[in-house]
């Protein structure tokens, strides 16, 4: 049920700058100038004064509601949301709304089954609003629209809601976890759906759900596209970029939607969100949220052809301490496991290393262990598969050297050295021309400590490093200011000049 006692003050402004506000706060409105200036007969201007949220309990408006006739009253909404203009009665009436959609299920279906007395459908009168500048009133939209096109999905005319049991019960886990727990996905925008029963939405999809269940794609492309223009727009708004995110954690799951959404080119502004709001907890989860919903669609490689959402994920899996974020971040990576590159993107951006770490916490989910050793394995299955010379040789010529498992990898070094000497070892080469660039440290640490391990394993590999100059540049940079690069430095010297290194690391 709502909560009566929350923080705001009277104008809309004001709850246009409020993350939460209070029903006593709320606009309140006077009916009668609209009955004179015509907008309503005097039967409307008394039904609308029987449900006045300030004077009624909820529960006490839908009994209204339900003894006059939910059709009469939904007729009576989308007349007001075609021919009000003002901010503070839009607002009312939005936050009426969006209330019924959230407290009775049978509203939000008859709202979402009718044909408007102008044969448009039931989201018309919220895409209408969508040009509005005030973000309460863009947040009531979304939100809206967001729970008419979660309930909309036939499966014969188009995608169902979630496309395979494996997505069925993976939001069944998370529903059910304590990483999520208390209001999470309620609050988040999940929605009284996924709360009350997953399957039970999943099966009544596949029945279909209304009269005018064909008549939806360009509404709901409208609806994307707007949402990616607010994210392109939001910079480092929270109030912006959640009210975007809690209708997308709707949307996407209809995988259809993931379509369109890519179509509306809004999944840069969406992974950008991960470094923009980098220490926002909750952001950080509902944008691993869609973005794992994404994963789902066929043309998930399409959908991130550039090399950011591996990258931009692990690095807040390897910073979280949330399990709900770590969780859901597992989630996406399983789905991704299915294309290879998305695996080559994990194992060099160190995700192995990072699932290292994370086996030695204790999670209050123990399933998250689970998942932890699960993903673990399977990329360890996969890292001498992409561990090759020619990965390696790729890494060096590209000028930017990053922690992958191949360079600690003892089997990789014992098996490639001939591959070291073709060309006149022209790959060392390269990689002791890395050691010039002072502005690199990155660069600078790995390519120590790979020079070390050249001469680690070749039996000539102290001479031809001293030849090719590696040495004498190598014993500058132990002067390193950077810590990292100074102990590379220093490793790499000793197993230059002592002749069983391995017995003092």
């Amino acid at each position: 049920m709502m909560q009566n006692k929350l923080l705001s003050s009277p104008s809309t402004d004001a709850l246009s700058n409020m993350e939460e506000f209070s029903i006593e706060d709320l606009p309140e409105v006077n009916w009668e100038p609209y009955q004179e200036a015509g907008v309503l007969t005097p039967l409307e201007k008394q039904r609308m004064e029987d449900i006045n949220i300030h004077n009624h309990e909820v529960k006490d408006i839908i009994s209204t509601i339900l003894n006059t006739g939910v059709n009469e009253y939904i007729q009576l909404f989308i007349k007001l949301l075609y021919n009000i203009h003002q901010n503070e009665t839009l607002t009312n009436i939005l936050y009426l709304i969006e209330v019924l959609f959230t407290e009775n299920l049978n509203i939000l279906k008859q709202f979402h089954d009718i044909i408007d007395l102008n044969n448009n459908n039931p989201y018309t009168p919220f895409l209408m609003l969508l040009n509005k500048n005030d973000l309460f009133i863009l947040e009531k939209v979304y939100s809206c629209l967001s729970k008419l096109f979660e309930l909309d999905a036939d499966r014969e005319n188009r995608s169902n809601l979630f496309t395979s049991q494996e997505e069925i019960e993976a939001l069944k886990k998370i529903q059910s976890s304590s990483l999520v727990g208390g209001n999470s996905l309620v609050g988040q925008g999940l929605g009284n759906s996924l709360g009350a029963n997953v399957s039970a939405v999943a099966v009544g999809n596949k029945k279909g759900s209304g009269n005018n269940s064909g008549l939806v794609g360009n509404e709901m492309e409208t609806c994307l596209e707007a949402i990616s223009n607010q994210l392109n727009t939001s910079g480092d708004d929270v109030r912006k970029a959640r009210m975007c995110l809690k209708a997308l954690m709707k949307l996407l799951k209809r995988n259809d939607c993931r379509g369109l959404y890519f179509k509306a080119r809004g999944i840069p502004p969406l992974i950008n969100l991960l470094r923009i709001h980098r220490n926002n907890i909750q952001i950080l989860y509902e944008v691993s949220f869609c973005l794992w919903l994404l994963t789902f669609h066929e043309n998930v490689v399409t959908f991130f052809q550039n090399e950011y959402l591996v990258p931009r994920l692990h690095d807040v899996l390897k910073n979280s301490q949330k399990e709900k974020v770590i969780r859901i971040i597992l989630f996406t990576f399983k789905n991704l496991m299915k294309h290879s590159k998305f695996i080559t993107s994990m194992i060099n951006v160190s995700v192995p290393k990072t699932l290292i770490n994370l086996q030695k916490r204790s999670f209050e989910d123990k399933d998250i262990t689970e998942d932890v050793n699960n993903l673990a394995n399977a990329l360890e299955t996969h890292i001498e598969e992409i561990s090759s010379f020619d990965e390696y040789r790729q890494e060096v010529l590209s000028g930017h050297l990053e922690w992958t498992p191949v360079h600690s990898s003892e089997k990789f070094w014992k098996e490639n050295l001939d591959n070291f000497e073709t060309n006149n070892f022209y790959i060392l080469k390269e990689l002791i021309k890395l050691l010039d660039d002072e502005t690199n440290v990155d660069n600078l640490a790995i390519a120590c400590h790979d020079v070390g391990e050249f001469v680690r394993y070749h039996n000539r590999g102290k001479r031809i490093v001293t030849d090719l100059g590696g040495k004498a540049r190598i014993i500058q940079l132990m002067e390193h200011p950077n810590d990292e690069v100074k102990k590379h430095a220093l490793q790499c010297c000793q197993k230059i000049m002592i002749k069983n290194w391995e017995f003092i690391k």
